[in-house]
């Protein structure tokens, strides 16, 4: 039995550091596609850093409440109505506790699905979000 279901990253809010025309910004893009449990299903989380000067500073860090680390991982629960699905993050344990950025900076991380998660059809998401936050030195 194919069992799709639609997975959805609801709610990725961000913040931008600074204030005025000094302002680095932060912009993410999220692609996460349908999930069927046969298969293993792989997204993408896009974030970029705008900063006008070189040397300015930050930290960026994902905060959600069904986050946890493991090893180099984040793994973020997504939920539906009685049932979670697994998200691993794989190399985003840096973002949860804050991932030292300077200047313009372009990352990327998968998000990975893994098969097997046996689960009612329907809508699964989280809330999380995304801030950059200014280095004071």
């Amino acid at each position: 039995m194919n069992r799709l279901l639609t997975v959805l990253l609801c709610c990725l809010s961000t913040t931008a550091l600074g204030s005025g025309r000094n302002a680095c910004v932060l912009q993410a893009q999220l692609h996460l596609p349908t999930y069927s449990a046969q298969q293993a299903s792989a997204g993408q989380l896009n974030i970029t850093v705008l900063c006008p000067e070189p040397g300015d500073e930050a930290l960026l860090e994902l905060e959600g409440a069904t986050m946890q680390v493991a090893g180099d991982d984040l793994l973020l629960s997504l939920r539906g109505r009685s049932e979670a699905l697994t998200l691993r993050v794989p190399g985003g344990a840096p973002l949860r506790s804050g991932l030292r950025i300077m200047g313009t900076q372009h990352l990327s991380f998968p998000l990975l699905l893994a098969a097997d998660q046996w689960v009612p059809v329907g809508d699964y998401g989280l809330h999380l979000t995304l801030l950059l936050r200014a280095v004071r030195p």
